[in-house]
């Protein structure tokens, strides 16, 4: 497994971002499953619609959600799980 954080999404998503060329050529060659956790999601999202456009966010969330969490099984481009977010009393 392998962790991403919000610049390797950036990067994927904005294709005017200095590393989204780099970032296409490492997602292509991946043979793990990235991981990451629900706040690297929201600020890439945020990242996303401020940088470049409402459209760019909405293909990321797109491409993510079709992750079938019940069976595990991954019908989208990105091979990401995520981590259980716990939260400590």
């Amino acid at each position: 497994m392998i962790i991403a954080d919000t610049g390797f999404f950036v990067a994927l998503g904005n294709r005017a971002d200095q590393n989204h060329s780099a970032a296409i050529q490492i997602l292509s060659g991946l043979r793990e499953t990235l991981i990451t956790a629900y706040p690297v999601i929201t600020e890439t999202c945020y990242l996303l619609a401020r940088d470049s456009g409402i459209n760019a966010q909405c293909a990321f969330l797109d491409d993510h959600q079709r992750f079938d969490r019940a069976t595990g099984s991954q019908t989208s481009q990105l091979p990401l799980q995520m981590l259980p977010f716990s939260r400590k009393n």
